[in-house]
């Protein structure tokens, strides 16, 4: 997601992501502290399940309004669909003068020298 962020700005979104993950954690034992108290019940654990799956659908449904990653695109040879996900987060961003091109499949993918193999 920082991929979309002005550069400025990625810094406190990354820690600020991270921040959501280490609460989550902290919010899913306190749940289970609290659903999983007694286990007489079975529903319990159906309740627990279905809490810790509330996060998961919010997502789901926030996921269209979600651009893709221009980057990921070039590279799966989606030139177009990657020129109108950069012009949308330049858009977003407020960057009008949109000059910005995304460089050719075979740039984006390295290019021919990076790569493991010895000899």
């Amino acid at each position: 997601l920082t991929e979309h962020l002005p550069p400025s700005k990625r810094d406190s979104c990354t820690v600020f992501m991270q921040i959501f993950f280490a609460v989550g954690h902290i919010l899913a034992v306190v749940l289970s502290m609290l659903l999983l108290r007694s286990s007489e019940s079975d529903t319990d654990w159906r309740l627990f399940v279905a809490a810790l799956a509330v996060p998961a659908a919010l997502m789901l449904l926030v996921c269209p309004w979600v651009p893709e990653s221009p980057s990921y695109l070039m590279m799966s040879c989606q030139e177009a669909r990657a020129q109108e996900a950069l012009t949308r987060i330049c858009r977003f961003n407020g960057v009008t003068n949109l000059k910005v091109r995304l460089a050719s499949p075979a740039a984006a993918k390295g290019g021919g020298g990076g790569g493991g193999g010895g000899g």
